[in-house]
């Protein structure tokens, strides 16, 4: 715990210049507004996951993929 404090405590890092998350890049859209429409209907982004997410994700890019060929 010790450790935990002395790097929340860096004054080398402030805290509010600290990334505490990811950042994504805001990339320009390739699929048309019913190309979104149909995405959303069939993939639920939030329903559940057996690997943290990485199957949705997989799942959203083959249907773009697929949309794109």
């Amino acid at each position: 715990m010790e450790d935990l404090n002395i790097l929340v405590q860096d004054s080398t890092y402030p805290l509010e210049e600290q990334n505490v998350g990811v950042v994504v890049p805001q990339v320009e859209c390739l699929l048309s507004e019913n190309e979104m429409a149909q995405l959303r209907t069939t993939i639920n982004p939030v329903s559940q996951s057996r690997d943290f997410g990485q199957d949705i994700y997989l799942s959203v890019s083959n249907f773009v993929q697929q949309l794109l060929e």
